[in-house]
């Protein structure tokens, strides 16, 4: 999972988005 939020970060840097899919 730490792969994906890193993923997510790089193309949206967003905690929301983060916080959304935890």
């Amino acid at each position: 999972m730490e792969l994906n939020a890193a993923f997510l970060r790089r193309k949206l840097p967003h905690p929301a988005i983060l916080i959304g899919l935890l």
